[in-house]
C-alpha cells in the first residue's frame, strides 16, 4: 500500500495538477497490476489518496472532474459588503490601493487580498474537512496493515500557483491552518509553479500582476518557513484581523513552519531549457508528486520524502519539559529533492572545505615580490641596516659606547694614536713610527675589535627581535595570506641582506685590479708604508733642523701613509664586524624562511588532498534508499547554490576569510608556536618534520571546523533565495530514471514494476528528454525575484 496522501489543489492550476496526480497514480497501478489484480490496485489508490479542489469560483472544465465531496468552493459575499461590515479591524489590513475590489464572480481577480479575505470568511471549515480526512486515511492504512494509529505518517500536498489572487492569498493561510489542526506525523508539502510558468497560462488580463503576486507570496512563505529567531521582522498585521489569526490557531504557532517541504518549479532548468507548452508543466509537476507518493523506490523507503524529513530536516531545538514542541529546520527544494539527501553536517563540512581552499590558495599559490617592503623594513627607524645617504650607517651603531653590565666598565671607540715628531731627534723617527704602529696594531685595533664584538650580538639580537615582532604581526594578518606574506617578506629581507653581504665581501676581499678590496689595499699600503718609513731618515739637509716642530716631510708621511694605513685597518675591522652581523642575521632569517616555506609546502599538500577529497565528499550512502544503495550526488549543485553565492563572493578582505585565516596564525596556535620557536629549542630534522606536519594538520583542522561552523546556521535555516538545489532525480532524463530505478531493482517484487515504470517514464517525459532537461533549478526561481 502506498503512503496515505492528500493532494489539495488551490485555484484552477492547483486543481488541474491534483487531478493529474491521481491520474498518474492510477497509471502506475495499472502498470504494475495484472488483469486479476488491477481492480485491487485501483481500489488501493482510492483508499490511500484523497484529492480536493479549493477554489473561489466554479471552473466548469476543471471542477466538474471532482466529486461533490472533493470540491471545496468558497462563495463569499461582496468584498465591499464585508469590508463595510468589518471596517473597524479590516482597515489595518486591507490594502489601501484596492478601493474597488469588485465581486468574486471571476475568483479573486488577481488580488491576493481578496483571496485571503475569502479564506478568512469561508475557508476554515474546508480546512477542517481536509484535516478530518487524515483520520480516515489512517484507518484505511491500519486496516490494510500499513501501520498502527497516529504513527502512520500522512502527507498533505498543497499544490497551486501563487501568481494569481486565489493561490497567493490562500496557500500559506491554508497550510498554517492545517498545521494547527493535525498532529506532528502529518507532513505538509507545498508545490508551487512560479510566475515564469504561469505567464504562459490562460488569463491574459491578469498577467500584469503575476510576478508581483508570486514575489509577495514567496516572501511571506519564506518568512514563515524560517524559525522565529531567523525572521527579520514581524509581519503579524497581515495575518491578524482584530487580534484573531486569519488561519485560526495555525498562525499562532510561531515556532512551527507552515510547510515541512516546499517544491518550487521555474520555467527553465539550469541549462536554460524550457518545456514546450504550458500543459507540459502541469504534467511535470503531477509526475513529480505522483512519484513522491507511489513509485518502487517510494514504497521501499516509506515515501521518498521521508529521506528529507528523516535526514536533512533535523530538529533545530528538541522538545522541552514544559511541553513546547521541537522546532524544525527550513526546507525549500527543486523537484525531486526527496530522492536524495544532503545532510546538514556533510553539507556544512563541504562548504567549509570550499572556503578553506580559498585561504589555502591565497597562502600557497600567489607569491609576491616584497623587495621594496623588505628594504624599507631594513632601514626603518633606528635599524638602518642598508647604507642610505643621509642616515647613520650600521657601522656607527657598532662603534657606539658599550657598558659592561657586570663590571660597569665603559668601552668606547678612541681616536687612533699618531706619531708626534716634534721634540724627537730625526734619527729616532723610524723607531717612533714603528712603536706607534705596534701600539695601533696591538692595542688600539684590538680595543676597536673588542668594542665591535661586544656590540655585534646586542645589535643582532635587537634586529632579530624586531624581525620576529614583524613576522609575528604579519602572521596575525587575517586576510588569508599571513604565512605567504611573512615568507615573501623574509625572502625579500634575505635577498637584500645577501646583496649587502656580497657587497661587504667584495669591499673587504676584492682582488680586481680596478676595484681592490680593503685587504689588498692594506697589503699594498704596508709595503709602501715601510718604504716611506725608511725614507724618513734619507736625504741631505735635515728639513727639521734637529729637534723642533714637524716639518713638511713628516706631514707628508702622516697624510699619505700613516693615516691611510690606520683608516684601512679601521675599515677592515668595521666591515668585518658588519659582515659577521649581517651573515648571522641572514642565517637566522634563512632558518625562519625555510620553516615558513616548509609550512607552506605542507599546506600545499593539505590543499591538494582537500581538493581531491571534495570530489569524494558526497559519495556516501544517502537517506533511506533501498539496500542503502550509494547515490552519487552532483556536487556542482552545491557549488552553484552555496559556493557560488558565498565562497566565490569572498574577497581577500572579507570577514569570512579573515576569521578562517586566524585559524593558522592566531596567538598560541601550534603552527605559529612552531614557526617562531628559537633554534636552540628545535629537535632533529625528523622531529621537526613530524612537529610541522602535526602543527599544520591541527591548523587546517581548526580552520575547517571554523569554516563549516560559518555555514551551519545558513544550511539549518535555508530560505527560498539560498536553498540548496537537489537533483531533479528520476523526474526527467532517461539516464537519471534508469539510475533511480536500479537503486530498488533488487527489492523483491519491484523488478517488473521498475521496468514498467521505466517504460511509462520514457513516454511521459519524452519532451523533457528531447529538450535535454537534467534537473530543475532554484537559481532560476531566484532570478524571478527581481523581475
Amino acid at each position: 500500500m502506498i503512503p496515505p496522501s492528500i493532494i489539495v489543489g488551490v485555484g484552477g492550476q492547483g486543481s488541474a495538477i491534483a487531478l493529474g496526480v491521481k491520474e498518474r497514480l492510477k497509471e502506475f497501478a495499472r502498470a504494475r497490476a495484472t488483469p486479476l489484480t488491477e481492480k485491487a490496485e485501483l481500489d488501493a489508490i482510492e483508499k490511500s489518496v484523497r484529492i480536493f479542489s479549493l477554489d473561489i469560483d466554479h471552473n466548469t472544465a476543471i471542477n466538474s472532474r471532482f466529486t461533490q465531496n472533493e470540491l471545496l468552493l468558497l462563495k463569499p459575499a461582496s468584498p465591499d459588503a464585508m469590508i463595510k461590515a468589518r471596517t473597524g479591524y479590516l482597515e489595518q489590513w486591507w490594502p489601501e490601493h484596492i478601493t474597488q475590489p469588485g465581486g468574486f464572480i471571476n475568483g479573486a481577480g488577481g488580488m491576493r487580498a481578496k483571496g485571503r479575505l475569502a479564506y478568512y470568511m469561508l475557508g476554515r471549515k474546508h480546512a477542517e474537512q481536509i484535516a478530518n480526512s487524515v483520520d480516515k486515511l489512517r484507518a484505511n492504512a491500519q486496516t490494510a496493515g500499513y501501520g498502527i494509529g497516529t504513527a502512520i505518517t500522512v502527507f498533505v500536498y498543497i499544490v497551486g500557483s501563487v501568481s494569481g489572487g486565489t493561490g497567493s492569498g490562500i496557500m500559506l493561510t491554508l497550510a498554517q491552518h492545517l498545521r494547527s489542526l493535525v498532529d506532528d506525523d502529518v507532513h505538509i508539502v507545498g508545490a508551487i509553479p512560479l510566475a515564469s510558468i504561469m505567464q504562459h497560462g490562460p488569463g491574459d488580463f491578469q498577467r500584469d500582476n503575476i510576478y508581483a503576486n508570486c514575489s509577495a507570496a514567496l516572501r511571506e512563505i519564506d518568512w514563515w518557513m524560517l524559525p522565529e529567531k531567523y525572521r527579520p521582522a514581524s509581519i503579524a498585521p497581515f495575518f491578524y484581523l482584530n487580534g484573531t489569526p486569519i488561519a485560526g490557531n495555525g498562525s499562532d504557532h510561531k515556532n512551527e513552519t507552515p510547510f515541512d517541504l516546499c517544491y518550487l518549479f521555474a520555467e527553465s532548468n539550469q541549462a536554460g531549457k524550457p518545456l514546450p507548452s504550458f500543459g507540459a508543466y502541469t504534467e511535470l509537476i503531477a509526475d513529480c508528486i505522483a512519484l513522491d507518493v507511489d513509485s518502487p523506490a517510494a514504497s521501499a523507503s516509506h515515501s521518498l520524502i521521508s529521506n528529507i524529513l528523516g535526514g536533512l530536516n533535523n530538529k533545530i531545538s528538541p522538545p522541552v519539559d514544559d511541553g513546547s514542541k521541537a522546532t524544525k529546520s527550513v526546507l525549500f527544494a527543486g523537484a525531486g529533492a526527496a530522492s536524495i539527501v544532503f545532510s546538514v553536517p556533510e553539507t556544512t563540512g563541504y562548504l567549509g572545505d570550499h572556503l578553506l581552499l580559498h585561504v589555502l590558495d591565497s597562502i600557497v599559490l600567489i607569491s609576491q615580490d616584497r623587495g621594496d617592503e623588505a628594504r624599507r623594513w631594513l632601514n626603518n627607524g633606528d635599524r638602518e641596516v642598508l647604507p642610505n645617504a643621509g642616515q647613520v650607517r650600521l657601522r656607527e651603531r657598532l662603534k657606539q659606547a658599550h657598558t659592561d653590565v657586570a663590571t660597569g666598565q665603559v668601552h668606547q671607540a678612541e681616536a687612533a694614536p699618531e706619531p708626534r715628531f716634534e721634540n724627537v731627534d730625526r734619527k729616532s723617527w723610524v723607531t717612533l713610527v714603528r712603536n706607534q704602529r705596534s701600539l695601533v696594531d696591538d692595542t688600539w685595533l684590538k680595543t676597536l675589535r673588542g668594542l665591535l664584538a661586544r656590540n655585534e650580538p646586542i645589535i643582532l639580537n635587537e634586529l632579530w627581535g624586531q624581525l620576529l615582532v614583524t613576522v609575528n604581526t604579519t602572521l596575525e594578518e587575517n586576510r588569508g595570506n599571513g604565512l605567504r606574506h611573512a615568507a615573501d617578506l623574509l625572502r625579500g629581507i634575505s635577498g637584500s641582506l645577501a646583496s649587502r653581504i656580497e657587497a661587504l665581501t667584495n669591499e673587504i676581499d676584492s682582488t680586481e685590479p680596478n676595484r681592490p678590496g680593503l685587504r689588498q689595499k692594506l697589503d699594498l699600503g704596508v709595503r709602501r708604508y715601510d718604504e716611506a718609513i725608511e725614507r724618513l731618515t734619507v736625504g741631505g739637509k735635515s728639513p727639521f733642523g734637529g729637534k723642533g716642530k714637524q716639518d713638511a716631510q713628516a706631514q707628508t708621511f702622516l697624510s699619505n701613509w700613516w693615516r691611510p694605513y690606520v683608516s684601512t685597518q679601521r675599515d677592515i675591522a668595521e666591515a668585518s664586524a658588519e659582515l659577521s652581523l649581517l651573515t648571522n642575521l641572514n642565517a637566522h632569517v634563512a632558518r625562519l624562511r625555510i620553516a615558513l616555506e616548509q609550512a607552506i609546502t605542507e599546506l600545499e599538500r593539505q590543499r591538494v588532498d582537500l581538493r581531491l577529497g571534495l570530489d569524494d565528499h558526497f559519495k556516501q550512502s544517502r537517506g533511506q534508499m533501498a539496500q542503502q544503495d550509494r547515490v552519487l550526488a552532483d556536487r556542482a549543485l552545491v557549488d552553484e547554490v552555496f559556493a557560488r553565492d558565498i565562497t566565490n563572493a569572498q574577497t581577500p578582505d572579507s570577514q569570512a576569510l579573515r576569521d578562517i585565516a586566524v585559524g593558522f596564525t592566531t596567538s598560541g596556535s601550534s603552527l605559529r608556536t612552531w614557526l617562531l620557536k628559537p633554534a636552540n629549542q628545535r629537535g632533529t630534522q625528523a622531529q621537526e618534520a613530524e612537529h610541522l606536519s602535526t602543527a599544520v594538520s591541527s591548523a587546517v583542522r581548526d580552520a575547517r571546523n571554523k569554516a563549516a561552523d560559518q555555514f551551519s546556521a545558513t544550511v539549518q535555516s535555508m530560505s527560498i533565495w539560498d536553498a540548496m538545489e537537489h537533483e531533479f532525480y528520476a523526474r526527467v532524463g532517461l539516464g537519471k530514471v534508469d539510475t533511480f530505478l536500479d537503486a530498488v531493482g533488487g527489492v523483491p517484487g519491484t523488478g517488473d514494476a521498475a521496468r514498467r515504470l521505466t517504460q511509462y517514464m520514457q513516454s511521459r517525459v519524452s519532451s523533457c528528454i528531447a529538450a535535454a532537461v537534467p534537473y530543475w533549478s532554484l537559481s532560476r526561481a531566484n532570478q524571478e525575484r527581481y523581475q
